[in-house]
């Protein structure tokens, strides 16, 4: 807490929400717009799966709309990559990097603040809908929860702030973003549930970060995650993490500061 204050990254965290105030309709807005689509996910998931005799018609349906809230909730690590890429090829990264606090800390810590803020009202909205069809969840598995989507959102920053510096070598990383946001979709559970996928590919999807952005914090929402998988969501940040860091000082900075 010192280390923050110090180096001004609560200052700065509180000047990004402050900003985020002005901009009130467009948080109702797409508050609104969630429970809009939550409310469409419920009429076309629910009217599928009604009859189905190999999946629990209220539970997959409370699935889909989960992660479509989820998804929704930490969009905001989408963008990481763009920033990234906007700030390094116009040079508007340079004065950051004469700042004494990081750019990298400063970035994270003011898009985890907003995505905290977006999650604890989306809460709501999950904690409804799950009493609305009958599965009515632990205030344990809320918190675990609340903490599992943080550490998904987490993973796709760290994600997408890798291809960020990838602006190193390429002048439009938009691409590599498409591919990866392509392979949450089939993979990270938004289009098929993990457990869905035949087993082969169900195994080797879960050596990959893909599942623990979206699939993992849902199953933690819902109680049937295991421990062990938020385990391995912190193993995947460490590791994704520490790439990022890698790429950022050794090629991003070092070619700013020295013009390689």
């Amino acid at each position: 807490m010192n280390l923050l204050t110090k180096n001004g990254y609560l200052c700065n965290i509180q000047l990004k929400i402050r900003e985020e105030k002005w901009f009130q309709a467009n948080f109702l807005m797409s508050f609104f717009s969630i429970f809009v689509k939550s409310c469409l996910y419920f009429i076309v998931f629910r009217a599928v799966f009604l009859n189905s005799a190999k999946v629990n018609a209220d539970q997959i349906t409370l699935y889909y709309i989960i992660i479509n809230i989820v998804s929704l909730s930490i969009s905001a690590a989408q963008s990481v990559s763009y920033c990234h890429m906007e700030d390094i090829n116009s040079g508007a990264i340079i004065p950051y990097l004469m700042r004494p606090n990081s750019y990298i800390a400063t970035n994270y810590l003011n898009n985890l603040a907003l995505v905290t803020i977006r999650l604890l009202f989306n809460m709501i909205l999950i904690f409804g809908t799950s009493c609305l069809l009958g599965q009515r969840m632990e205030l344990f598995s809320l918190c675990f929860g609340f903490l599992s989507v943080l550490l998904g959102f987490t993973i796709l920053y760290s994600i997408q702030a890798i291809i960020g510096c990838f602006s190193v070598w390429f002048h439009d990383i938009t691409r590599f973003r498409d591919v990866v946001y392509s392979l949450l979709m089939l993979f990270g559970g938004r289009l098929i549930p993990s457990d869905l996928l035949f087993s082969g590919l169900k195994q080797i999807v879960y050596y990959t970060p893909l599942p623990y952005v979206y699939d993992v914090p849902v199953k933690v929402l819902m109680g049937s995650a295991h421990s062990s998988m938020v385990f391995s969501q912190m193993a995947w940040i460490i590791l994704l993490g520490s790439m990022y860091i890698y790429l950022f000082h050794r090629r991003v900075k070092h070619n700013i500061e020295f013009g390689g």
